[in-house]
């Protein structure tokens, strides 16, 4: 189903699409970014990022026994992942910058579940795409599908890859 267009059509379509790098396409918070240290001196925008980190690394120092205690506790499969993270300090930030998906803290603190079902942020439309594989299933493919992984070749160092790579590209551009 859809609505099917001429090749002109097409082009005509792309060409009213607006450029991900158009003012348009970007968040407020990145244009007042922009807009900030386009409009002041850059020795204050300078001491204006120096004045953040130093906030920042106060901050880490006010929690590096908590941080400790949090690291100790995690068990070895988090620990690995985690390990030199400063994640309350990671929180702090995220909450005094007012993000809207804090869910993320929980999920470097506990993992990500791979199988059932967890809140989704609110910032994000609600997309379910019902899972076909079990979990059983998943579990019982997790040590084949990792072996297969780590064994396998790179294919960018195929011989001719690179050519054919171009030869691909410099088509696409003809057409």
């Amino acid at each position: 189903m859809g609505t099917w267009h001429t090749l002109m059509q097409f082009v005509e379509e792309a060409r009213n699409v607006t450029h991900p790098m158009d003012e348009n396409a970007l968040e407020q918070i990145t244009r007042n970014a922009i807009e900030y240290v386009a409009c002041n001196p850059p020795e204050l925008v300078s001491i204006e990022r120096k004045k953040n980190l130093l906030k920042a690394k106060i901050l880490a120092k006010q929690l590096e026994g908590q941080e400790k205690k949090l690291h100790e506790n995690f068990p070895d499969s988090i620990k690995k992942v985690v390990q030199g993270k400063k994640i309350l300090l990671w929180q702090k930030l995220l909450e005094q910058a007012g993000y809207d998906d804090m869910e993320v803290v929980r999920f470097m603190k506990e993992g990500v579940p791979l199988v059932g079902a967890h809140d989704h942020p609110k910032c994000y439309p609600l997309k379910i795409k019902l899972a076909s594989t079990t979990e059983v299933e998943l579990r019982d493919s997790a040590v084949p599908c990792r072996l297969a992984l780590e064994n396998r070749r790179p294919q960018t160092d195929a011989p001719g890859f690179a050519e054919h790579l171009e030869e691909t590209a410099q088509e696409e551009v003809d057409m």
